[in-house]
């Protein structure tokens, strides 16, 4: 570990809220430089340069430091992040799967490889993943939204169903989920309770345009 006292002037406070990004970013340049295998530095100056919009440069840093350390499981895991953003997400899901193997209790990295595979339209590997997970973490509404939307892409509308009113029970402002379960509700013929479902959500966003247009077609003497 480099000591502090190596960060020309710099100090903790400095480094961690970047109120300098230049002057930090010159100085672990010339860290590096000193010391090219610590992986600490090549991190942290990726990190950096990821919170600063540069995924690419970020995704080589943190690729030399897993090339560096093969067991560093964050590493892994921050590589992974930069290679979703950057839409590549084969890589993404080699990196997470990395982190799985090394770390099988990190829990965001089945997270994000469960995104790689929605983004694949990979649906039964993405129900496989984030049903596990809401087992584990049932209160984990992300998830149960995440994994809701992949039933409704393959059809299965009674268990999309199921997340969608777990997901309101956890949190009901989630106007996302009062949206897909009430399209849900209106798939399977129950207008009455896709009808409530969506006055539920204007009651909450009522300036929702597309919640307002479900409720308009649904409620509809026109509708077919």
């Amino acid at each position: 570990m480099v000591a502090l006292t190596e960060l020309e002037g710099l100090t903790l406070d400095d480094l961690m809220n970047l109120h300098e990004p230049e002057r930090v970013l010159s100085a672990l340049k010339t860290l590096i430089a000193k010391h090219p295998e610590s992986t600490s530095l090549h991190q942290f100056l990726s990190r950096i340069n990821f919170l600063r919009g540069n995924t690419m440069v970020a995704a080589e840093g943190f690729r030399l430091v897993t090339a560096i350390d093969g067991q560093n499981a964050m590493a892994f895991y921050e590589l992974g992040i930069c290679e979703f953003y950057k839409a590549n997400f084969e890589a993404a899901k080699v990196a997470f799967e990395r982190v799985i193997a090394l770390e099988p209790n990190m829990k965001m990295a089945h997270y994000w490889l469960g995104k790689c595979h929605k983004f694949e339209f990979e649906h039964g590997k993405v129900i496989a993943i984030y049903s596990e997970l809401l087992r584990e973490s049932p209160e984990w509404s992300i998830v149960a939204c995440e994994l809701g939307l992949s039933y409704e892409e393959i059809g299965d509308t009674e268990n999309a169903i199921k997340c969608f009113e777990h997901v309101l029970k956890l949190t009901k402002r989630n106007a996302v989920a009062y949206y897909h379960l009430g399209k849900m509700y209106q798939k399977n013929g129950n207008l009455i309770k896709a009808i409530e479902t969506y006055r539920a959500g204007l009651k909450l966003y009522p300036k929702s345009e597309l919640l307002t247009q479900c409720l308009d077609y649904v409620t509809s003497i026109d509708m077919p």
